[in-house]
C-alpha cells in the first residue's frame, strides 16, 4: 500500500490497506498498531474522500502511537470543512501527544486566526518559535495576521529563493482546505521570480480550482502551459493530483501529461506513463521531450523499436542542439545494428555535438578503431581531456590501449619491432588526458604478449621470456564481463598464446578448450544484473537483452578458443555468429 502511495496510485493502495486492516483486526475490532488506518485514512483523502477518511483517521487514533498523526488528519479535515471549533479540539489532542509538531503548530495558528483569535494565534506563535526559528509555517501564519514586509523579508531570506521550499510550506495549507493561503505562499515565490518553475504556476491553478474560482484556474494553468519545461520534474504525491486536475480543466495543454509521464516513469508506472506521453504527443507532436521519452518507453517497455527510432529522429530534427538526444539517437542506432561507418557519417555530420560531450567523442574514437582506423583513432584521443563518469570507467582508455595494440600488431608484422615495442609501452602509464590512472589489478595480457614477441623477433631473449611470462598471469577460469574491472575472455586467450610462445603447448591447449567449454557450458544460461551493480560497461539509456549479451559471450570465447587451437573455420563461423548478434563487439584475433 505505501509502494503505491510513493507512486501516486491512491485508489490501489486504499485496497491493500484495507486488506491490511482485515488481517490486523480478524479478531479483535480495536487495532493493535493505527497505522494501517493512517495510511488508509491518507488514501482517502488524497482521493478525496473526506469521509471515509476521517473515519478511518480516528480510528487510528486508538493506538498511541499514531494518536497525534491521527488527530492531525482529522483535524485537517475539519479545517476543509470549517468546523473550526471542532478542528481546535482535535489540533490539541493531536500537540498534547506530540508538543513539538511543528505541522500541528502551524494548523492551530491557522485554525486560531480562522477562528477569529488572532492575538491568541499571534501568542501561540511566538511560543513555537522559540521551540523551532525556522518553522516556516507559523512564520507565515505571522505574516498572514500582520502583513509586515520586514518578517517577510526575514522569511525570503531563509526560504533561498529555492521553489521547492515554497511547495512544501504551500500544500501544508492547501492539504487543510486552505487554498488562499497556499496561493499567497506560491505568489510570495513567483513575485521574486523572473523564471518560473512550472509547477509553481500549476499549483495556483490547483488552488484556484479546488477554491472553486475555475476562471482564475484556468488562467494558471495556461499560464504554466506556456513555461519552460527545463529542469522541471515532478516528485511529490501531491503534485499528481495538481496535473491530473490542468489535464481535466485544459484539454489543449501537451505539457502536463508531459510532467505526469515523468513522475508515472520515475515511479516505475511505465503504462501510464505511456498514456500521458501518447497524449502529450497527441495534442502537440511537435514537443521534443515527450517525443523522446515516449521513444524510451516504446523501446525500453513495449518492444516497440522501430516506433522508438522513429520517434527519437523526429525529436533530433526538431531540436538539432540537443546534444543529449543525439546521443541517445546513436547508441539507439548501435543497439539496433547500424553500420560503423552510418553512424561515423551521421556523428562527423555534427562534430559540434559530438565535441560537447565525452561519451560522443568515445563512440567517435571506437568507430575508427572498428573501421581500422587506428591512427585516427589515436589523433583524437589524444587532442581531448576526458572526464570519466560512473559507469564510464575503462572506456577512453579501453580503445587507447586497443589501437596501440593494432598498430604494434601491423608493425611486427612489417618487423618494426622497435616501434611496436614503443607503441606498446605507451600503455604502461596513462597520459593526464584519458583522466583516469590504471588500476592497480589492470590485467593486459595482450600487450604483454606482443611485447614478448616483439623482443623475440629482435633477438632479446630474457626480455621475451619476461614478458611471455607476464602475459600468462591472471585467472584462467572464463567468466561473464559485466562490470568495467572485470577480466576480459580474450585476457585467457593471451594466456594461450603466451604459453605456446614459451613452448608450453599442453598449458596453451588447456587455455583454449577452457574457453570452448566456458561457451559450451553458459550458452542458455538465464542471466541477470545484480541489484547492486555499479559501473556498468554501456550506457543505460536503452534496456538490454542479458541473454543475447551472454550469447555473445559465449560465441566469442568459442571462436577464441577454436582459433587457438587451430580450428580456424570453426572459429571464424562463431565470429560471425558474434557479428550477426552485435556487430559493436569489438573482437581480438591473432
Amino acid at each position: 500500500g505505501l509502494l503505491n502511495m510513493r507512486r501516486g496510485k491512491f485508489e490501489e493502495a486504499e485496497q491493500y490497506f484495507r486488506t491490511a486492516i482485515k488481517t490486523l483486526t480478524e479478531r479483535n475490532p480495536n487495532p493493535y498498531d493505527g497505522e494501517p488506518y493512517y495510511n488508509l485514512g491518507w488514501s482517502l483523502k488524497m482521493q478525496g474522500k473526506y469521509d471515509d477518511a476521517y473515519s478511518a483517521y480516528y480510528k487510528a487514533t486508538w493506538n498511541a502511537a499514531w494518536r497525534d498523526a491521527g488527530y492531525f488528519g482529522v483535524a485537517q479535515i475539519d479545517c476543509i470543512r470549517e468546523n473550526w471549533t471542532t478542528a481546535l479540539e482535535h489540533i490539541d489532542l493531536a500537540l498534547i501527544h506530540n508538543w513539538h509538531n511543528h505541522k500541528a503548530r502551524q494548523l492551530k495558528a491557522s485554525i486560531l486566526r480562522h477562528s477569529g483569535k488572532t492575538e491568541e494565534a499571534l501568542k501561540f506563535i511566538e511560543e513555537s518559535l522559540i521551540i523551532d526559528k525556522f518553522n516556516l509555517g507559523c512564520r507565515f501564519e505571522k505574516y498572514f495576521i500582520e502583513s509586515n514586509p520586514v518578517e517577510l523579508q526575514e522569511m525570503l531570506s531563509i526560504l533561498n529563493g529555492s521553489v521547492h521550499n515554497y511547495i512544501e510550506y504551500a500544500f501544508d495549507f492547501s492539504s487543510a482546505g486552505m487554498y488562499e493561503e497556499a496561493s499567497r505562499i506560491m505568489h510570495t515565490y513567483i513575485d521574486e521570480q523572473t523564471n518560473i518553475y512550472p509547477i509553481a504556476a500549476y499549483m495556483l491553478g490547483y488552488f484556484a480550482s479546488m477554491a472553486g474560482d475555475k476562471e482564475t484556474a484556468q488562467k494558471w494553468y495556461k499560464k504554466a502551459q506556456s513555461l519552460s519545461p527545463d529542469k522541471c520534474f515532478p516528485n511529490r504525491i501531491d503534485e499528481v493530483n495538481v496535473l491530473t486536475d490542468a489535464m481535466k480543466m485544459n484539454p489543449e495543454d501537451f505539457k502536463a501529461p508531459y510532467y505526469l509521464g515523468n513522475f508515472w516513469y520515475a515511479h516505475r508506472r511505465y503504462e501510464e506513463a505511456t498514456v500521458c506521453w501518447e497524449k502529450s504527443v497527441e495534442i502537440n507532436n511537435q514537443f521534443p521531450t515527450a517525443l523522446r521519452n515516449l521513444s524510451l518507453a516504446y523501446y525500453n517497455k513495449k518492444g516497440r523499436k522501430e516506433e522508438a527510432c522513429r520517434l527519437l529522429e523526429k525529436a533530433f530534427e526538431l531540436d538539432q542542439t540537443d546534444s543529449r538526444i543525439f546521443m541517445e539517437l546513436d547508441q539507439l542506432y548501435k543497439k539496433m545494428g547500424r553500420a560503423h561507418a552510418e553512424r561515423l557519417t551521421f556523428l562527423e555530420a555534427h562534430l559540434e555535438l559530438v565535441a560537447q560531450r565525452d561519451d560522443l567523442c568515445i563512440e567517435r574514437i571506437t568507430l575508427y578503431n572498428q573501421l581500422g582506423n587506428y591512427e585516427k583513432a589515436r589523433e583524437l584521443i589524444a587532442a581531448r581531456k576526458f572526464h570519466p563518469w560512473e559507469g564510464g570507467e575503462g572506456k577512453v582508455t579501453g580503445q587507447y590501449i586497443l589501437c596501440r595494440v593494432e598498430l604494434a600488431k601491423k608493425a611486427i608484422k612489417e618487423k618494426r619491432y622497435l616501434e611496436a615495442i614503443s607503441l606498446l609501452k605507451e600503455t604502461d602509464h596513462y597520459p593526464h588526458n584519458l583522466g583516469e590512472g590504471k588500476l592497480i589489478n589492470a590485467e593486459e595480457n595482450e600487450v604483454d604478449y606482443y611485447k614478448g614477441i616483439a623482443y623475440q623477433k629482435l633477438g632479446n631473449e630474457a626480455e621475451s621470456i619476461k614478458y611471455l611470462m607476464k602475459a600468462t598471469q591472471g585467472s584462467s577460469e572464463p567468466q561473464q564481463a559485466f562490470y568495467y574491472n572485470d577480466q576480459q575472455p580474450d585476457k585467457i586467450f593471451y594466456q594461450g598464446l603466451a604459453w605456446r610462445g614459451l613452448g608450453e603447448e599442453s598449458k596453451a591447449r588447456s587455455r583454449f578448450n577452457k574457453l570452448i567449454d566456458h561457451g559450451k557450458k553458459h550458452l542458455f544460461d538465464e542471466c541477470k544484473i545484480d541489484y547492486f551493480a555499479v559501473s556498468l560497461p554501456e550506457l543505460a539509456i536503452w534496456e538490454d537483452d542479458l541473454n543475447v549479451r551472454n550469447k555473445v559471450h559465449c560465441y566469442y570465447v568459442m571462436a577464441l578458443g577454436y582459433s587457438g587451437i587451430g580450428e580456424e573455420e570453426l572459429a571464424e563461423e562463431y565470429y560471425e555468429k558474434v557479428k550477426r548478434l552485435d556487430v559493436n563487439k569489438q573482437v581480438f584475433r591473432m
